[in-house]
């Protein structure tokens, strides 16, 4: 059984700290932005407040999966003996603009401009980096050419990485950055490459930010706006436990010597925040410290600040452009979802209590010309946000919250009914939801439906289109399962399977009437990806308004759906399909010729968890990547043709 679904079984059936207390047990607590939200104002004040959990609530750490035999034993003692330091934690890096790195460009998708999402490929001047099993990969694209031109371990020199999942990576001027999940240090590991114009990689430093598993299935973990990285991670509490290890630290990793320095703190009890509800309710429990720290790339010395939530283990968070959303819930309706506002400038967080949990990320957008965050929220009850792989059970009772972000500087408290808006529910399993210019888009699966009789029946998949302005919901009905929504323009698609396995792209219209405009179908053709990332739409350079462009798709064909694997885009190809006045039509494909049965001698992060396929547009230039192929093509009138292809596997490229 692999860490990542050790972790979620664990995760689930332990319930991690119990932080009792009354308010008036902490006489120095300070108010922050309101009377609705406290923070602690020293270490003795946060002990405290973590020495009322009761004994019999005390629960074990959860066990760390069993280590290499053949890491070194100065390596582990190093880590035992990693206490924190208290309290020189620095000032909050000031957030730098996104013009202070222009060698980075989009080339995939995003769901807020200016705000990158850590990934599998990048671009650097005239090559592509590509993160896979472990390792980096550049690829020069200059000249009209396509050729391998470097490779190396995404992890420290001398280290083996097997204790480790290498997930996401991003790229600020001339560095690039690769962030991980080390299970055998407990953290997240934020390792740091510089790259010349060559293309040519050099290892820099590592960093270990303590944390438990940030894993989703749908979220990304890390952001970069500018140079300033964002990374969210969760902190498991229990009974017991000093009030240092509920707040973040940083530690530097000798990779020279295999040695673990000590834990820094990077965030004091003053930066640790809760509802003062939270506090006097006397069953109150906090599962998990949730804390957004952000990061200074360019600094010679990684330099890292953090801001903690408290909450339970259900959470859902949002990065808008200057802005972090963390909606967090408790056990069992027992305690209320509260929704943090955490400014990634200067500036303490804010809080208003809500209800019901957001399906993922998609389900945030804020609008911050009519002062508005508006969020789909999925039932009253204890759904578990986008953590791990919960917000693939999502479903039922749907509501809109339109929220003035006034309040949160108000310190109203709670967000009161009216500003909710009951919506239809859904059903199935694995609800797709995305906000597409003045509308919110939302679809179930499949399934039974029951009257008030109790008496089910079959119900096609609608897709629910819900003005924000106001006005009524419009439920189209595509024929097909909707596995994702995105932009194309001015409209929004819905992308699905149907009953006779075809792979059907909807485009819904959006005006005064939403409708479905047009459908696209591949017959015997599923998805190969369910990551954000691996759809991208390109509008032609002269179009403002989105109508004509091209857009590409990762797809199996003739593969039953239900035996995708992580790894199975190796088998696939790249969908290309033409857009015309609003009218999709097929392009062409890009397809792999990979030898699958090559070892590729993978020893670290062999699992893509975050797929391995990916349309890319860079310039006016057209690429495919597939597992550790990039194909590139060239539009030929109304198709799609190959013009050239690498292979950068390991052993075909001089590595270090």
């Amino acid at each position: 059984m692999t860490p990542r679904y050790w972790f979620v079984m664990i995760g689930q059936l332990v319930a991690a700290a119990l932080l009792v207390g009354v308010w008036a047990f902490i006489p120095g607590a300070s108010a922050a932005s309101g009377p609705q939200l406290r923070s602690f104002s020293s270490a003795a004040e946060l002990q405290a407040f973590l020495d009322r959990a009761p004994p019999e609530n005390l629960v074990t750490e959860e066990a760390a999966p069993a280590a290499d035999a053949a890491a070194p034993a100065a390596d582990a003692a190093a880590d035992a003996s990693a206490a924190p330091i208290l309290y020189d934690v620095a000032p909050a890096p000031e957030l730098r603009a996104a013009a202070e790195s222009p060698r980075a460009s989009q080339i995939t998708n995003v769901q807020t401009a200016g705000v990158d999402e850590g990934g599998i490929v990048k671009v650097h001047g005239r090559h592509l980096v590509v993160l896979r099993r472990g390792r980096l990969f550049t690829v020069a694209t200059g000249g009209g050419s396509l050729r391998a031109a470097d490779q190396i371990d995404a992890f420290p020199p001398s280290g083996d990485g097997s204790e480790a999942w290498y997930d996401e990576m991003l790229i600020a001027g001339d560095m690039v950055v690769v962030v991980g999940f080390n299970y055998g240090r407990s953290g997240t590991e934020i390792n740091r490459f510089a790259i010349d114009d060559d293309g040519q990689l050099t290892y820099r430093d590592t960093y270990i930010l303590r944390s438990n598993d940030y894993y989703s299935s749908e979220n990304y973990a890390s952001r970069l706006i500018g140079t300033t990285l964002v990374v969210y991670s969760p902190l498991m509490l229990r009974s017991g436990r000093s009030s240092t290890d509920a707040l973040p630290a940083l530690a530097h990793y000798d990779a020279a010597n295999r040695r673990l320095g000590a834990f820094e703190l990077i965030a004091s009890p003053s930066d640790i925040f809760v509802a003062p509800d939270d506090i006097a309710a006397p069953d109150y429990v906090a599962e998990v410290a949730h804390s957004v720290s952000r990061c200074d790339l360019s600094a010679d010395e990684l330099d890292c600040s953090s801001v903690v939530v408290l909450g339970g283990w259900s959470r859902s968070f949002y990065v808008a452009a200057d802005t972090v959303y963390v909606w967090t819930q408790g056990r069992d309706d027992k305690d209320s979802p509260r929704l943090y506002r955490i400014p990634l400038a200067d500036g303490a967080p804010s809080l208003v209590t809500v209800s019901g949990m957001p399906i993922d990320q998609f389900s945030f957008r804020e609008d911050s010309a009519d002062g508005m965050l508006n969020v789909l929220v999925q039932g009253d009850g204890n759904a578990g946000g986008d953590a791990m792989w919960d917000s693939e059970e999502s479903g039922g009772k749907m509501r809109l919250l339109r929220l003035p972000l006034s309040r949160f500087a108000s310190g109203s408290g709670d967000a009161e009914s009216a500003l909710y808006r009951d919506l239809p529910a859904t059903h199935g399993y694995g609800v797709q939801n995305r906000f597409v210019a003045g509308y919110l888009l939302y679809a179930g699966q499949e399934g039974a439906a029951f009257d008030d009789r109790g008496i089910g029946r079959r119900e096609p998949v609608q897709i629910h289109v819900v003005p924000l302005a106001g006005g009524g919901v419009v439920s189209l009905r595509p024929g097909h399962d909707v596995g994702r929504f995105d932009i194309i323009g001015r409209d929004a698609v819905a992308i699905g399977t149907d009953a006779h396995d075809a792979l059907v792209f909807s485009t819904v219209a959006l005006g005064a009437r939403p409708s479905l405009f047009n459908q696209f179908r591949m017959p015997s053709t599923n998805e190969s990806e369910s990551r954000s990332q691996a759809f991208f739409y390109r509008p032609d350079p002269d179009d403002v308004t989105g109508d004509n462009g091209l857009l590409g798709l990762p797809i199996m064909k003739g593969v039953d759906r239900d035996a995708m694997a992580p790894n199975a885009g190796e088998r696939g190809a790249i969908l290309f399909a033409r857009r015309a006045n609003r009218t999709l039509s097929l392009a062409g494909e890009l397809a792999s010729r990979a030898d699958r049965s090559v070892d590729d001698d993978c020893h670290a992060s062999c699992t893509d968890w975050y797929g391995n396929a990916r349309p890319i547009f860079l310039g006016n230039r057209i690429f495919a990547l597939m597992g550790y192929e990039l194909v590139e093509g060239r539009m030929a009138g109304e198709r799609i043709t190959e013009v050239r292809r690498v292979n950068f596997a390991p052993g075909l490229t001089q590595g270090r």
